[in-house]
């Protein structure tokens, strides 16, 4: 295992760190106690300095079925598993009062979770976690007694949302189903077109008539009839309305989240991976998790909240704003909030002065050309020093890669490693020296390069799966990307270290090259964010709950470093035509049984 070295001045090519101090009236202690500050929240409305969620998918199976996890070849049939929800008895959400109450119905399993946050920094089941009156936690973001909504109904709230001491955005690059969105059949002219708002309801083509292919988008019975394009039938679709611009793909960032803070006080920095939520329709309403058209709550997904000083916020723009949020001035700027934009009308002036002019610059996302991955080391009130590290889409390597060469340390990254884009585990004892675009780990901007072997500068194994007792059964999940009741749309990475314990929140995937067709395909050409935390009992408690690994050892040779997961099936030799060369025999997670045996 390799040493990680922050906090720790900047040497070398390692990348500029900032340090944000407390304030000095504040005593540097764990916050506790309940007070009128923005901050991040435990599920009883205590201070923290920061939590880390892991939502638990709709399914569960008995742990003692994970070895069919390794015979399956990958693919494996849900029927093969004893498929529950054993793991949670949550009500399914109380969307009353929402645009579409029904939303709610049957996505009551997808609700329970792990926790830990600075108090106790130990991963635990939702339930074990009480106050000082015996009382759990809730289930997750149903407006109660939980983390994230004691901590967004602190922003979503009346008074909060519109008070001029208050700054706040919301990002998502997922917006396209929120609770006040459903389907409907409309014509699908274009989004910049006049005839694009309000939709035209439709039942066949023939409704929507002939339209030229570009700007003004004229009526036309020809090709002749049209200034720019061509003339063509519109179509009659079914669509996702109201329409946010519905996605917003690369080069923006993947990440999802929320902030919000008092000037001159505290406020909580929330990252997210679930598509459309937090769900900024209802404005100054709280809207529950699983209240939106997309189901959001079938899939595991993983949080992290982190509570900073308003300065802070202004000390980290520049790095946030490398990463090309999906906010304000993107493409699809109607797809998140920043500075208080109205209705997702980006058109409109709303910066409010030089209070807000730093954050509203970082949520432009006008261009990141020039800006490159990057890192902060910030401190919360309470003295706990958390690194932000930044991909930026301008560094076409593996975004975990960026994590892992700022850390200095190997890591087993649970992330959406799905069926068309998933890369290989990727290992520092292989030999890529040799490989097509040297498997696009090498970056002289970054000072990233492989090692004195043709290694990879660190190891990111691909977990496949995790198990954790909950109501006194060990129950098992998937920690791959697909759209079965037992996948992980969460992303977390686990230092492969004792002497190194980060445990990370990120919002990108292990997905690229070489299952893309050039190192800018997928994320690795896209900007995201990633939190770590140096914690010994949360990185325990992961180690712990991770049980499978796509190790780098002898057992995945013969896999090419798959282990019949990700894009394993894909002949890639026409876009890599020389490939590695698999020598590295053992890993970290061979212990305890960690490793994939085929």
């Amino acid at each position: 295992s390799r040493a990680a070295k922050i906090p720790s001045p900047p040497k070398g090519r390692r990348m500029a760190r900032t340090r944000a101090l407390a304030l000095a009236a504040l005593a540097v202690l764990p916050l506790t106690t309940c007070q009128t500050t923005i901050t991040a929240r435990d599920g009883f409305g205590n201070q923290v300095d920061w939590f880390f969620i892991l939502k638990l998918p709709n399914g569960t199976f008995p742990a003692s079925e994970l070895w069919k996890l390794e015979v399956s070849g990958g693919r494996i049939s849900v029927a093969d598993l004893d498929i529950g929800s054993q793991h949670c008895n949550c009500p399914d959400p109380s969307c009353d009062g929402m645009p579409y109450p029904e939303y709610g119905a049957g996505r009551g399993s997808g609700l329970c979770y792990l926790y830990a946050d600075s108090n106790n920094s130990t991963l635990r089941y939702f339930t074990d976690v009480t106050n000082d009156k015996g009382e759990p936690m809730e289930c997750l973001g149903q407006g109660g007694n939980d983390p994230l909504s004691q901590t967004m109904r602190q922003l979503q709230n009346e008074d909060a949302y519109s008070a001029d001491d208050v700054e706040w955005a919301i990002w998502n690059d997922e917006l396209q189903a929120l609770a006040d969105s459903y389907d409907a059949d409309v014509c699908a002219y274009s989004s910049y077109s006049d005839e694009g708002l309000p939709y035209t309801p439709c039942s066949t083509d023939a409704d929507c008539g002939l339209r030229c292919s570009g700007s003004p988008y004229e009526e036309c019975t020809d090709d002749a009839d049209c200034s720019s394009g061509t003339c063509k039938q519109i179509s009659c679709k079914s669509r996702e309305l109201p329409q946010y611009a519905n996605t917003c793909g690369s080069p923006y960032g993947h990440s999802k989240g929320a902030l919000a803070y008092e000037k001159d006080s505290t406020g909580f920095f929330l990252q997210a991976t679930t598509p459309n939520w937090p769900d900024p329709s209802q404005r100054d309403v709280f809207v529950p998790l699983g209240c939106q058209l997309d189901n959001n709550a079938y899939l595991s997904q993983s949080f992290m909240g982190v509570t900073l000083e308003a300065d802070t916020f202004s000390d980290i723009a520049k790095n946030l704003e490398s990463a090309r949020l999906c906010s304000t001035g993107t493409l699809s700027c109607r797809n998140g909030s920043a500075g208080h934009l109205i209705d997702f009308n980006c058109t409109s002036e709303q910066t409010r002065g030089e209070d807000w002019s730093i954050l509203d610059t970082a949520f432009s996302g006008n261009s990141n050309a020039g800006m490159h991955s990057n890192s902060a080391t910030v401190t919360t009130p309470g003295g706990v020093d958390v690194s932000l590290i930044v991909h930026s889409s301008e560094d076409a390597v593996p975004p975990w890669m960026v994590v892992a060469d700022e850390l200095e340390v190997d890591l087993g990254v649970a992330s959406w490693w799905d069926y068309n884009y998933g890369f290989a585990s990727i290992c520092a004892g292989d030999d890529y020296s040799a490989t097509t675009n040297n498997m696009c780990l090498v970056s002289e901007e970054l000072g990233l390069s492989l090692n004195s072997e043709g290694g990879a500068a660190y190891s990111l194994e691909n977990a496949i799966a995790a198990s954790f007792v909950m109501n006194g059964q060990d129950l098992a999940w998937g920690l791959w990307g697909d759209f079965t009741s037992i996948a992980s749309h969460a992303k977390f990475g686990t230092a492969a270290s004792w002497d190194f314990p980060w445990v990370v929140s990120g919002d990108e995937n292990n997905q690229g090259w070489s299952c893309s067709t050039s190192c800018t395909g997928s994320q690795n050409g896209r900007g995201g964010l990633f939190w770590a935390i140096n914690d010994a009992d949360l990185h325990a408690s992961m180690y712990s709950t991770l049980k499978t690994v796509c190790a780098c050892n002898s057992f995945s040779v013969d896999y090419k470093r798959f282990c019949n997961f990700g894009c394993s099936y894909k002949n890639t030799t026409a876009s890599m035509p020389i490939g590695p060369s698999y020598l590295q025999q053992s890993s970290f997670w061979d212990a305890d049984n960690k490793a994939w045996i085929p």
